[in-house]
């Protein structure tokens, strides 16, 4: 199922949800869309036991893109974005995976809301230029 999903502030965020069972959001990487992260990931077969979630956070793919008057956003707006997505989704608490990019935020998701992660994983992750101390 695609879906557009309006975040308080106004940004849309672009949204794949396929499969069933324990919740699974997979934050997409910058240079890949949701789409497509979720083609790759159907031969995984996580769907068969999670309810899986994919987005493009804000600025990448189909989600809402900054204009002259809205800054680049933070790590800690992209986590944020995922942790209300988590609030959207009905969810208290989920697996989280990040891709590259996505992986990154997943970081910062797990640093500004620890319950709310019940495992995390990163692929092909970036360190990117983060002065917090990251969680092992």
């Amino acid at each position: 199922e695609r879906m557009a999903v309006r975040l308080r502030c106004g940004v849309c965020l672009c949204v794949e949800r396929w499969g069933s069972g324990t919740p699974l959001l997979i934050v997409s990487p910058s240079n890949t869309s949701a789409i497509e992260v979720r083609r790759q990931l159907m031969r995984m077969d996580l769907w068969r036991t999670h309810e899986c979630v994919t987005y493009d956070p804000r600025g990448f793919g189909g989600s809402s893109k900054p204009d002259a008057t809205w800054p680049i956003p933070s790590m800690e707006v992209h986590a944020d974005d995922a942790i209300e997505l988590l609030d959207v989704l009905g969810w208290s608490s989920a697996h989280l995976l990040g891709i590259s990019y996505g992986g990154m935020i997943v970081q910062h998701v797990l640093l500004r809301c620890p319950s709310r992660v019940r495992m995390r994983g990163e692929m092909h992750i970036i360190t990117g230029h983060c002065t917090l101390p990251l969680p092992l």
